[in-house]
């Protein structure tokens, strides 16, 4: 069973954001996709080809999730994305361009200070299960699931 289930995300649905349930398995984060778990970073070569001024997903996680001070993320937490803006956000991220079949994103505090601005980030090709094209702005929240439901 999904930690999603459990979770309230209709007033998220009606505006257009989508929820993923995160979590770090063997050392790397995670999410579930129809109860299938699939890599932020599934290509190892990212880690030696993306620039120093580039972090994947993966490290955009730890950090928002250290700033907000979100107990046990590592066991699982509540991301939630959309393409339109949604007050509580987080973070907004600007796409720049193509990059190893993922897309590369300018990162901007949005209502987390320190959160990597002026820094890119790289969103791995899964986002494509979710988004044909690039859009053009991604919203990101990170919320702990400990209010809402104990992780399975």
């Amino acid at each position: 069973m999904s930690v999603l289930n459990e979770f309230d995300n209709s007033d998220y649905e009606k505006i257009g954001v989508r929820t993923f349930f995160v979590l770090k398995r063997d050392n790397r984060w995670m999410f579930e996709k129809n109860g299938e778990f699939y890599d932020f970073a599934p290509a190892q070569i990212t880690d030696m080809a993306l620039s120093p001024v580039v972090v994947g997903t993966d490290r955009l996680i730890n950090i928002g999730c250290k700033l907000k001070k979100l107990s046990d993320y590592e066991n699982g937490f509540i991301l939630l994305v959309s393409d339109n803006y949604f007050p509580s956000c987080d973070v907004k991220m600007i796409y720049k361009e193509p990059l190893y079949d993922g897309w590369l994103y300018d990162v901007y505090e949005e209502n987390l200070k320190g959160m990597m601005s002026d820094q890119g980030a790289w969103i791995c090709p899964y986002i494509k299960f979710y988004y044909k094209e690039p859009p053009k702005n991604l919203y990101l929240k990170m919320e702990s699931v400990a209010k809402n439901s104990t992780p399975i």
